[in-house]
């Protein structure tokens, strides 16, 4: 379970804290047998903060002005002193820097700019190393607070998958629960043609 991925999207890193939080409470300490079964029977592993130094610059940001910068991607501290406009034209969008579907871009300004090279940036090399040493991940969730949709990985050449149904159904499911609490409902995004697909995405990965 992922967050903050892109920096100003910070709702993900609470809403990991909050079912790492959940999962303890009433399986560990409540006891109750719903969640225990989830803690007995799976592993989990979150991780709140992917993007670290871009979320340290808005934290320091707030903390100097008390306003929040609309920073996406990553930051270097020490390329920043070179550059009028840090917040805009430093860093990488993370979610463009994963291998499927990469496409290369020059304008390092752009918001979605997607680094030199695939994994080309500390924090995705960390999460390839992490989910390459493991060999039990079966489900990973990338959360991010735009859009209102769910996005279930695709694989760019539209072929179809036997797993295509059962993701629809999990994001159907959640849809469902979500709308029964707060009344928002989502949409399911699967990337078929013509839809413009999103390149180099960590949830293919």
């Amino acid at each position: 379970m992922t967050g903050a991925t892109h920096a100003r999207e910070l709702i993900s890193t609470s809403l990991n804290v909050y079912e790492m939080l959940k999962l303890l409470k009433h399986g560990a300490v409540e006891k109750d047998p719903h969640f225990e079964k989830l803690l007995n029977q799976n592993r989990y592993f979150f991780l709140p903060i992917l993007n670290v130094d871009g979320v340290s610059m808005i934290e320091e940001t707030w903390n100097k002005t008390h306003k929040i910068i609309p920073h996406r991607k990553n930051h270097d501290k020490e390329m920043s002193s070179n550059c009028p406009h840090p917040d805009e034209d430093i860093g990488v969008d993370l979610n463009r820097n994963f291998p499927i579907g990469y496409q290369k871009s020059k304008d390092t300004s752009s918001n979605v700019y997607s680094g030199p090279h695939p994994f080309s940036e500390p924090e995705t090399l960390a999460m390839k190393n992490f989910v390459d040493a493991k060999d039990n991940i079966t489900v990973a969730l990338d959360y991010h607070s735009q859009g209102n949709v769910f996005f279930p990985a695709h694989k760019f050449n539209h072929e179809e998958e036997i797993e295509g149904t059962d993701l629809n159904t999990i994001c159907a499911n959640m849809n469902y629960e979500i709308a029964k609490v707060t009344g928002r409902k989502y949409g399911i995004h699967r990337g078929k043609p013509p839809t413009k697909l999103i390149s180099g995405s960590g949830r293919e990965y």
